[in-house]
Formats: C-alpha cells, structure tokens, sequence
C-alpha cells in the first residue's frame, strides 16, 4: 500500500511540474514555451495565428496598481477561453500579449474569431489591438506571419491611440 501512495504522489508531482513547465501562472493558458514546442511541431498544421495585445496595460499597473493589471489579463484570458473554437490554442505569450493558433480555419472562421474576440472585449473596461493571418495549411510561414501580424497591430494600436485622444 505505502508504494501505491508513493507512486501516486511522485506521479501528481510529475503532472503538476509539467503542467507549469507549459502554462502561465496568471491565466493558466498555455505559455510561450508551449506555444513554440506546438509550432515546432506542427507548423504544417496552422492555418492562421490571432495576435492580441492589450493596450494600457502599464497605464493600469501605474495608477491603479499590478493586482489590477493581472485582473485585467486574467479577463483577456477569459475573453479568448470563451470565444475558442475547434482546432484553436490560446497562449499567453508574456506581459499583455496573446496568441491564438488555429487549425482546420479558414479565413472566414478565423475572422469569426476576431470578430467574436472584439465583440466580447467590448463588454470588458480594457481594449485589445488585434492583428491577424491565415494561409492554406502547410504553406504557413510563420516568420512571415508573425511580421504581418506585427504590422497589423501597429495600425491598430495608432487607429486606438487617436480614438482615445
């Protein structure tokens, strides 16, 4: 019995290392680490990566405190959990960045996902730039990706800047 016991503890220890190892603390979505091992691995697979960045986030952490900025990602977190769909992973890529891949999305689904991403943050005190990609699978790049998803958000976040001023 008392290996049984031990077996089990060494076993939930093992589970829960892992567990971290690939997810972020704050929101328990999966963490850039994780988010390279996948695109490592399956690169041929993605069909479109939404990147989310939340804009004010310093601004929250100054006046309002860091435990208001970690309620404000974990909401963002909550935010894209809610509007997933199938054959897509949400990682928390670190500060107030997120990204989620998608597999077996065409363009109409995944900008069904932005959509839905806007919609719901529209309920939310925060707003996210978004930039978005998609391609036919195995055709992803996703350094070229990646830069257009950054130049994407650089408009975004100017258009945001002046809607705020």
């Amino acid at each position: 019995m008392d290996n049984t016991i031990l077996v089990s503890a060494v076993f939930t220890h093992v589970y829960t290392y892992i567990m971290y190892t690939n997810r972020d603390p704050l929101t328990f979505l999966l963490n850039r680490q994780a988010y390279y091992e996948y695109v490592r691995a399956n690169e041929k697979k993605i069909t479109g990566v939404i990147s989310v960045d939340m804009n004010e986030l310093k601004g929250i952490n100054d006046t309002l405190g860091h435990a208001e900025g970690d309620k404000a990602l974990v909401q963002i977190g909550t935010v894209l959990k809610k509007t997933r769909s199938h054959g897509t992973l949400i990682y928390r890529m670190g500060g107030d960045e997120f990204t989620v891949i998608c597999t077996d999305s065409d363009k109409n689904d995944i900008e069904k996902i932005v959509k839905n991403i806007e919609h719901e943050m529209n309920k939310t005190p925060y707003t996210c730039s978004i930039g978005y990609a998609c391609q036919d699978a195995g055709k992803l790049w996703m350094s070229l990706i990646a830069k257009r998803i950054s130049e994407c958000m650089i408009i975004n976040k100017n258009i945001m800047t002046h809607m705020i001023e």
